[in-house]
């Protein structure tokens, strides 16, 4: 379960941590990822949840997601 992902630090270090938590998702079989970061989504999921207000106003496929938002 990850709550955002990693923002801090230079370029350098950003790059590093980034590569080392696609690693992290590679080889997981399911990951939560909490964020508000739209194009990690589009990197890294393949199922969303969106929440407002606390209920979900959205679940269904990274694809079918994109869909819903660009309406």
């Amino acid at each position: 379960m990850l709550d955002e992902w990693l923002g801090a630090g230079d370029a350098a270090f950003g790059r590093k941590a980034a590569s080392r938590m696609e690693g992290f998702v590679d080889k997981a079989q399911m990951v939560i990822l909490g964020t508000h970061n739209f194009g990690l989504v589009e990197r890294v999921c393949n199922k969303v949840i969106e929440l407002a207000a606390g209920r979900a106003v959205f679940s269904g496929t990274t694809a079918d997601w994109i869909a819903w938002r660009n309406q």
